[in-house]
């Protein structure tokens, strides 16, 4: 506290403020909750200068931080409590260091110093607005930050699983609070594969659901924030993949007017690149155009260019190797096409359109299976008729290996398909079917 005698406000959860009274100690020791000795450690603590405080945590650092701690768990009315936090929040945000008095509690009790902390987070539930829970956020970072090598596991896991109820929450105050301690906790790699345990997916639904949201803007940046520091984890980096976000990263990119949620994109996207297959996801959803657009433009932050051109080189590699045969068969035979470059690529159809006959027409049997499925997923129908039509267009006998193939009466009923991308798709491969002027038809 800069002045004690001042009385300070504390944002709740509900957006309103509470005004922290002056705890009357002596009251609490005619109530025998505390101790003589403790009330003189106090005493000599509270409502003193800033150098006089000092003075007592140089040399008494430990004593004091087991004197805060004491008083947070045996006094339990809420405006106390919020004192006392006041207290422990003011030393370690002027000084982080002094986090190193209460970890050394651990050596007294294998709870501290997290226990007080955290029951606060267990207990304070009200829907209404959390009092404490705000200022125990700005506190646990501090102790996790200077203690990752300290802490009880079982405290640390309780708080990862605390913050993804947290997450769930609706009240968009608490969501930020809770995203704002994260942010400070995943700098550091020993937390990040203990919260992506469950924390992965709640991220990836935060980001989409704020994605188009200005109204929730903060906790759109507060979020892919959090996802942008756990992507430094490679093992992390790689299971991404497997979620949707990645696409929802590059629309954010292209639509968002607030450069800071733009950096925050590029660079998760940045650090995502060459993990499993987080490449191909980004070439699909359309970044490499996107990005060589946005290096067009001027930018007066030196980061943003930075991850542009580390995305448009790395991406720019992966446009040659997605264009060979192995990949386009592994797409192919697992009954899911997606508008990747390979498939509108003439280089690869002019290299590879031969190798569709191979192991008694495996590519062509499987996107025969594709069109005939029922129930198919209207993209990769669109993709596999437009796929054949392309092996008509550069094998020179391709007309009439896939008439002997007996596909052209689905591809014909495809044409009335309630997808109109498939209507389309169904009707150009129908026209190279039937048609030799392929300039003609590229150009309709």
């Amino acid at each position: 506290m800069s002045n004690p005698q001042q009385s300070r406000s504390y944002n709740l959860d509900n957006g309103e403020t509470v005004e922290p009274q002056e705890v009357q100690w002596d009251y609490w020791k005619g109530l025998q909750q505390i101790t003589q000795d403790q009330l003189t450690l106090i005493k000599q603590y509270d409502k003193k200068s800033s150098e006089v405080k000092k003075k007592l945590l140089d040399e008494q650092g430990a004593v004091y931080a087991d004197l805060f701690l004491t008083l947070l768990t045996k006094l339990v009315v809420a405006d106390v409590r919020l004192y006392i936090l006041g207290m422990i929040d003011e030393l370690l945000s002027a000084e982080p260091n002094r986090a190193a008095a209460f970890l050394s509690l651990k050596e007294k009790n294998p709870n501290l110093p997290c226990a007080p902390f955290l029951s606060i987070l267990r207990t304070e539930q009200d829907p209404n607005g959390n009092v404490l829970t705000p200022k125990v956020l700005k506190i646990i970072p501090v102790l996790f930050s200077k203690g990752y090598k300290q802490l009880n596991e079982v405290d640390v896991s309780y708080f990862f699983s605390w913050s993804l109820l947290e997450l769930r929450k609706e009240n968009e105050v608490s969501v930020m609070n809770c995203l704002g301690c994260l942010q400070k906790i995943l700098v550091h790699d020993d937390y990040r594969m203990a919260f992506a345990n469950g924390g992965l997916e709640l991220l990836n639904n935060l980001i989409r659901m704020n994605a188009n949201n200005i109204q929730t803007v903060q906790v759109l940046y507060q979020a892919v924030y959090c996802l942008w520091l756990l992507a430094y984890n490679v093992t992390i980096a790689e299971k991404i993949n497997g979620l949707s976000v990645i696409p929802v990263l590059v629309t954010v990119v292209r639509t968002s007017t607030k450069e800071k949620v733009l950096r925050i994109c590029l660079a998760t996207l940045r650090n995502l690149l060459d993990k499993s297959t987080n490449n191909e996801q980004m070439i699909e959803a359309g970044a490499v155009k996107l990005v060589s657009m946005l290096l067009n433009k001027t930018w007066g932050d030196s980061d943003i260019v930075e991850d542009l051109e580390a995305l448009r080189d790395s991406l720019a590699k992966n446009i040659v190797v997605l264009s060979s045969l192995d990949v386009y068969k592994k797409e192919v035979l697992s009954g899911k096409l997606q508008w990747s470059p390979v498939h509108k690529s003439e280089k690869f159809w002019r290299e590879n359109v031969s190798h569709f006959e191979d192991n008694s027409k495996e590519l062509l049997c499987a996107l025969k299976e594709i069109i005939r499925t029922a129930n198919q997923e209207p993209t990769t129908l669109a993709v596999a008729c437009y796929d054949i039509g392309e092996f008509v267009r550069f094998h020179p006998r391709g007309k009439p290996i896939v008439q002997n193939m007996e596909v052209k009466a689905d591809i014909l009923g495809l044409m009335s398909h309630p997808d109109t991308e498939v209507q389309k798709q169904a009707l150009l491969c129908t026209q190279k079917l039937m048609v030799t002027n392929w300039e003609y038809l590229s150009n309709q």
